[in-house]
């Protein structure tokens, strides 16, 4: 898996504090879904690349299903809040480059919160 990174690091903590700012009404609407175990912050990722231009909420699952498979009322929103989603069955997306990019960006908002 690829990460593609044409921001700055900075940029990309903005996006990130951005998302931020709405996780806990994310988790509070997404965690209703069934199949659903945790919601976060992270690049979106198309065909096995990580885009941060478009950092979204993952949205992990248990498991990935088919749409022939949920019922209308089952699809989590293709976005909320207009931030995009990111629907990720639990252990198919670890990546260390994507684990330190978080470890960064954790760390820099521990130290603006003081």
């Amino acid at each position: 898996m690829e990460l593609n990174v044409d921001l700055s690091f900075e940029k990309i903590c903005d996006r990130y504090m951005h998302c931020y700012g709405y996780l806990d009404y994310a988790r509070s609407v997404l965690m209703k879904f069934n199949g659903v175990v945790e919601v976060g912050i992270g690049p979106k990722q198309s065909s096995f690349i990580l885009d941060p231009e478009q950092t979204c909420f993952v949205v992990f699952v248990e498991q990935k299903k088919q749409a022939t498979e949920l019922a209308a009322s089952a699809f989590i929103p293709k976005e909320l809040v207009g931030i995009k989603t990111d629907v990720v069955q639990i252990g198919t997306r670890m990546m260390a480059i994507h684990n330190e990019l978080d470890a960064r960006w954790h760390k820099q908002l521990a130290n603006s919160a003081i």
